[in-house]
């Protein structure tokens, strides 16, 4: 499904007020939490959000329906505050809205309970009353606690839908356990199912926004190596940000090299492992030139990655390119250092 599609229906998801379960599905990394919380910055800003409140919750740690209760409540803010990360003052307010549904006379009855740790499933119970027609994201599936069983996560999300009147978004990782338990459940739950699986050059436009001098050249060479996943893409960013600076002044022609060096130094570093037609980083380190690969000595291996240097203009490794791998590795790299290899 292509990403000016999966666009489309969440902007038209989140401006429908009827209560809906939407589960967007792909693979690790491609982008799904990313964009989901770009797009829905795009609804903010066009006033298109139906619901008065958002609440995101990872599933990450948590062990007990309960607990993820007490986290749609925890982590609500008002749709207006979307963008920003819950805060005390918005658990206040959310505390607020809980007594006054509560009654009056909530809190003394609180406050009457002889242990707050014992108060503790009664404070969960209690809080969760107050959730009602909000727009709630659950990410995370494949890292929640052993003991919270996906059927009833799914049991909730639907209770979120028929008795809160809540609008649900899951988010869902291919090729996980979770995801082969959802198959099973999700005909009584999910309304509308997203397969999110965007091109090298959706991906590219999502993780480059074309703020920075560097974006375009550095999406031209994501997008020729293939790369989708998102967390590449920006770890390729980070690392020309920590460098960029002992570039300035050097003539394009040595930009443009870092650039192409640091995009595929990530990518052999990050994807050969899970993908043996991918050169290796240590294999790049090691090469001096592209041409001295294919003699006898070669295996079949390092002439599959020969074909895929030259096909990328890659044919040999300075002392610049040495100390590019040796960020790529690091996440930092001293600029003094750097420049001397300039």
């Amino acid at each position: 499904m292509s990403l000016s599609v999966v666009r489309e229906q969440i902007l038209n998801f989140v401006s429908k007020s009827a209560p809906s379960v939407m589960a967007i599905k792909g693979e690790w990394g491609v982008g799904k939490t990313f964009s989901w919380n770009k797009f829905l910055l795009e609804a903010k800003s066009e006033n298109m959000i139906s619901a008065s409140r958002y609440s995101y919750v990872s599933l990450f740690g948590i062990s007990s329906l309960d607990r993820l209760k007490y986290s749609i409540f925890e982590n609500a803010v008002s749709k207006d505050s979307i963008g920003h990360d819950p805060s005390l003052d918005s658990l206040r307010k959310n505390t607020l809205g809980m007594l006054e549904i509560l009654g009056r006379g909530s809190w003394s009855k609180l406050k009457e309970l002889p242990y707050i740790k014992s108060a503790a499933p009664a404070i969960d119970a209690w809080s969760f009353m107050s959730v009602s027609d909000s727009l709630i994201c659950i990410d995370d599936l494949e890292r929640k606690g052993s003991s919270l069983e996906l059927k009833d996560v799914l049991g909730l999300i639907s209770l979120l839908k028929e008795q809160k009147k809540c609008k649900v978004i899951l988010l869902l990782n291919d090729g996980t356990k979770e995801v082969a338990d959802y198959e099973k459940f999700k005909e009584k739950v999910i309304d509308i199912e997203l397969h999110f699986s965007p091109t090298p050059n959706e991906s590219a436009q999502i993780a480059y926004d074309n703020s920075k001098d560097f974006h375009k050249p550095l999406a031209q060479y994501t997008i020729s190596l293939g790369i989708k996943n998102i967390r590449i893409l920006k770890k390729i960013e980070r690392n020309v940000e920590n460098a960029w600076r002992a570039f300035e002044g050097c003539e394009s022609e040595v930009k443009m090299q870092f650039l192409h060096t640091v995009v595929l130094m990530n990518w052999a570093y990050f994807c050969s492992k899970s993908d043996k037609d991918i050169p290796t980083l240590d294999f790049l380190e090691s090469m001096e030139s592209i041409y001295s690969i294919g003699k006898k000595d070669a295996t079949e291996e390092e002439k599959k990655w020969k074909s895929i240097l030259l096909s990328y203009n890659f044919t040999r490794v300075d002392e610049l390119d040495r100390k590019i791998a040796k960020l790529v590795r690091n996440g930092y790299i001293d600029l003094t250092e750097l420049s001397e290899s300039i």
